[in-house]
């Protein structure tokens, strides 16, 4: 049964997407990527972008371009996975 506490935990504040992480989510993500140089590209962008991928199922160009270059999600699908905590282990 959902509570008070639930329903604010959840809601959605502006989100493009269902899929992109709420701050509370982020807040448990950042630090297992800390070690990582982002240099131009936004982590937190580059996640919310593999987790939209991996609800839709959409192909690699139909990327929404909100994310980013589709060149540039890859590399940090291609990232996150060989650092073995994929985003299929992220909070969602």
């Amino acid at each position: 049964m959902w509570t008070d506490a639930d329903r604010e935990t959840y809601r959605d504040r502006g989100r493009r997407f269902p899929s992109d992480l709420t701050d509370a989510q982020w807040a448990t993500v950042a630090p297992l990527l800390a070690s990582y140089d982002p240099l131009t590209a936004d982590l937190r962008e580059m996640v919310n972008a593999c987790l939209y991928l991996e609800k839709t199922g959409c192909p690699w160009r139909y990327l929404p371009t909100d994310f980013g270059p589709w060149e540039t999600v890859r590399t940090w699908h291609d990232r996150f996975r060989a650092m073995g905590s994929g985003w299929r282990s992220l909070p969602c």
